[in-house]
C-alpha cells in the first residue's frame, strides 16, 4: 500500500505518523508536516497530540505495530519527531541512552516554567502536567531532550502551558533539543529510566512520607489514613507507582499493590505479578515511609482480615492475568498530495 513515490500520514488514538517514501520531492518532504497538522485538525484531535515523522526504510517498531506482516529490513535510518509548536523536525535515535544522564523537573504556574525542588523528583501528581530537561553526552558530543509528562487527570488549560514551556526551552536552548509529549500510562522506556524506578503518581498533593513525616513531628499519627499504591513494570529501573482509590477493586492479580494503614504496611503480590515487581514494592514501601514498619508479605490467596480492612471489606477485583502487550488500536492511513494547477 505505502509508494515510495508519495507520503502517507497514519492516524491513531495517541497520535500521528507521517510516512515519507524515498522517492519523493524535496518540497513534499518539507510540506509532509503541514500536511499532517491540517488533517489533525480535520480530524479533531486535541492539538497536543504527538506527531513522528518515519521515512521509508527507517521504521520503528511503535509505527510497525500497526501493520500485519511488515518486511524486516536492516536499516540503522533515524525517525525523526516534531511537536505542534511550530519547530521543525529533529532527528533523534529511538533510545538515547540508559538514563544516566542529569534531569530536572519543572511544573507551570501562570505560564512560566517552576522548578520541582529535588527532593521531590520523581514525584508527580496525576492532575498535574510536568517537564522533564534531560542533557547527557553522546559520541556526537552534549545533548539535550525535553519531555512533557500530562497526569490522566490535568486539565486541558495546564497540558497547553506546559506544551507552551517545553516549546519555549526548546527554542531558547543553543541546540534545538527534541520535545517528546508523554502521557500517564503511555510513558517510553528512556523516560523511565531517568527516573530509576522511583517514579510515583500521587492522587493527592502530598505524599506519603510528606504526611507522616508531619504527623509525626506534630505528635500524632492518623492510623485511620488509609492508601494504597499499585507497583508495576518490565524492569527494576522501569518501575512505576501509581496512588490508587484504597479499596478492594482496585487491586489487580497482574500487579503488586502496597497499602497503608496506620503504622502497619502491606505488600500484596498478585499471582500474575513478577518477581521484580514484587522486590521493587517493598523498596518502595520503604521509601514512601522510611520510618514505618517493615512491609507484611501477603501473596495473592493468603490475606487476613487485618488486609481486608485496610482495603475496605472483601469484595470483587480484577483477577484475570493481562497480557504483557495491549492490543494494538485500528490504524488509518491517508495518502497526501499536492493538487493545483
Amino acid at each position: 500500500m505505502l509508494t515510495s513515490e508519495s507520503t502517507f500520514v497514519l492516524e491513531t488514538d495517541v497520535g500521528m505518523f507521517a510516512w515519507i517514501g524515498k522517492n519523493v520531492s524535496e518540497a513534499d518532504r518539507q510540506n509532509s508536516l503541514h500536511r499532517t497538522l491540517l488533517l489533525m485538525k480535520k480530524s479533531g484531535m486535541p492539538i497536543w497530540s504527538p506527531i513522528l515523522r518515519v521515512v521509508e526504510n527507517g521504521e520503528i517498531p511503535l509505527f510497525k505495530q500497526h501493520f500485519r506482516n511488515w518486511p524486516e529490513i536492516d536499516s540503522s535510518a533515524l525517525v525523526t519527531m516534531a511537536s505542534l509548536s511550530g519547530h521543525l523536525p529533529l532527528e533523534i535515535q529511538s533510545m538515547v541512552d540508559r538514563g544516566t544522564g542529569q534531569a530536572k523537573l519543572w511544573t507551570t504556574e501562570r505560564s512560566k516554567a517552576v522548578a520541582v525542588p529535588i527532593d521531590r523528583f520523581g514525584q508527580l501528581r496525576t492532575t498535574e502536567s510536568y517537564v522533564v530537561e534531560y542533557t547527557c553526552r553522546t559520541e556526537q558530543g552534549p545533548a539535550q531532550h525535553i519531555y512533557t509528562w500530562h497526569g490522566a487527570g490535568s486539565p486541558s488549560d495546564r497540558r497547553g502551558q506546559t506544551m507552551a514551556v517545553a516549546s519555549h526551552m526548546a527554542s531558547s536552548a543553543e541546540k534545538r533539543p527534541t520535545v517528546v509529549r508523554l502521557v500517564q500510562g503511555c510513558e517510553s522506556d528512556h523516560f523511565l529510566n531517568i527516573f530509576r524506578g522511583q517514579l510515583v503518581v500521587f492522587l493527592s498533593t502530598m505524599s506519603a512520607t510528606m504526611r507522616k513525616q508531619s504527623s509525626q513531628q506534630q505528635g500524632a499519627s492518623n492510623r485511620e489514613d488509609r492508601q494504597m499504591f499499585e507497583v508495576r513494570g518490565k524492569a527494576p529501573l522501569r518501575m512505576v507507582t501509581t496512588q490508587v482509590p484504597c479499596r478492594h477493586s482496585s487491586l489487580n492479580s497482574s500487579h503488586v499493590f502496597v497499602i497503608f494503614k496506620g503504622r502497619v504496611t502491606f505488600a500484596w503480590a498478585g499471582k500474575g505479578s513478577s518477581q521484580a515487581e514484587r522486590r521493587a514494592a517493598i523498596a518502595m514501601a520503604r521509601f514512601l515511609n522510611p520510618l514505618g514498619k517493615e512491609p507484611i508479605r501477603l501473596p495473592e490467596g493468603e490475606e487476613n482480615e487485618l488486609f481486608w480492612q485496610a482495603v475496605g471489606g472483601r469484595g470483587d477485583y480484577q483477577r484475570n492475568v493481562q497480557l504483557e502487550e495491549p492490543v494494538a488500536p485500528q490504524p488509518r492511513l491517508f495518502n497526501c498530495c499536492i493538487i493545483g494547477g
